[in-house]
């Protein structure tokens, strides 16, 4: 474990601590029953470029080696990678384009980029995926994105894309010049991932985990782009995992796009400057902590059901940080079923049990970033016969009905 003291993406050593979740389990460890170390989940803010990162890095091969988040598993996420692809291959305007993804998973993303003819080609450290990735004929590399797999791979790229990887690595000026040195002199890099904003905005705390070492504003990476010479083109947000961040850079020091300066302005406007604004959003993770206790209480001592519907990251930092017991998660994912959730050892089913259930359920919906497709399965598994409530803790604590 190693402790920050200065910012990864200005270099300043101004650090303020505004969030902590206590000592908790690496999010993604699910077993069958261990007992599991636990690491301070803490973030600092940088005073200088606004850069929000966890006080400490886990060493990555503890959480990266057998992965078992799979980026295939719902609808939502494949839309999004499709949608990715064909805008990307719009911007490179190449009859051929070689394309590299950087922590390319279960190979979900290039297969859109296969089907729109390119040359695919994947880096990812977990070793479990690779079945996959073989199956669907994507060559991959085991193993972390550095200059030494360039070497490997013995060729350019006229792109290369990184989804919810960038927020992940530690030494980010690194990954960066090794980007530099694998893309052409005209090739687009695409860096994708959850935005800082929408995490202080809408109190996404569950954002927070282990793995999770950044919460970029456009501000901070603006800096970090600048310094390792890249010029951002051009920016998208997009609603996927309750909001993300789309940057396309180019090689080369020069002016980034207008944009880039609207949005900064923008994320001054609206107080993420301010580290009493900060402040604020930890108060609001407490007070939303307590008033699900509560309800979840309320609902026990009625003898109701209170289960939960994903087996997520994001629901593991919930769960620890507040405490919660629950019946037993489903989740679409089978490599998770018949292990327990990491801190909590809440046992993880096939959503197929849901049918089983013959009482009202109150369903806590932690991969509530796929709220309508998620909700949209229980109806379709449950029918008409219940009265279901699904209960959403982000932005604040809500209980919808289902029927």
């Amino acid at each position: 474990m190693k402790k920050i003291t200065t910012c990864r993406c200005c270099g300043a050593k101004n650090l303020l601590l505004y969030l902590d979740l206590g000592k908790q389990p690496l999010a993604n460890s699910y077993r069958k029953g261990d007992k599991l170390k636990e690491y301070p989940l803490e973030v600092m803010l940088c005073q200088n470029c606004f850069h929000s990162m966890l006080s400490v890095v886990i060493k990555p091969s503890l959480m990266f080696k057998n992965y078992l988040y799979v980026s295939g598993t719902t609808e939502t996420f494949r839309n999004h990678c499709g949608e990715l692809a064909k805008d990307a291959v719009a911007r490179v305007k190449r009859k051929r384009i070689r394309v590299l993804d950087i922590a390319c998973n279960d190979g979900t993303q290039l297969e859109f980029f296969k089907e729109l003819g390119c040359d695919v080609y994947g880096v990812d450290p977990a070793e479990n995926l690779r079945e996959i990735t073989v199956r669907k004929n994507i060559p991959v590399i085991v193993d972390y994105w550095s200059k030494k797999i360039i070497q490997k791979l013995g060729k350019k790229f006229n792109l290369i894309t990184g989804t919810n990887v960038f927020a992940h690595v530690d030494r980010i000026d690194k990954f960066l010049a090794a980007c530099s040195l694998a893309l052409e002199d005209d090739g687009i890099l695409i860096l994708e991932f959850p935005y800082g904003n929408n995490m202080i905005t809408y109190n996404e705390f569950d954002t927070i985990y282990h793995e999770h070492l950044s919460y970029f504003l456009v501000n901070s990476f603006a800096t970090l782009a600048s310094r390792l010479r890249f010029h951002i083109v051009d920016l998208i947000q997009t609603p996927i995992h309750g909001g993300s961040i789309r940057f396309f850079l180019k090689k080369g020091v020069s002016k980034h796009s207008k944009k880039v300066t609207a949005l900064i302005r923008k994320e001054k406007g609206s107080g993420l400057f301010d580290i009493q604004t900060y402040k604020h959003f930890a108060k609001n993770i407490v007070e939303n902590r307590n008033r699900l206790r509560k309800l979840v209480l309320d609902f026990k001592k009625k003898k109701k059901r209170v289960i939960g519907y994903g087996a997520s990251a994001k629901g593991n930092t919930m769960l620890n940080y507040f405490k919660l017991n629950l019946v037993y998660i489903v989740d679409d994912n089978p490599l998770k079923w018949g292990l327990v959730t990491p801190g909590r050892n809440i046992s993880i089913k096939s959503p197929k049990i849901l049918q089983e259930e013959k009482e009202n359920l109150y369903i806590i919906i932690m991969s509530w970033n796929f709220y309508k497709e998620i909700v949209n399965k229980i109806k379709q598994l449950r029918g008409n016969k219940y009265h279901d409530s699904a209960i959403l803790y982000v932005p604040k604590v809500t209980l919808n009905s289902i029927s």
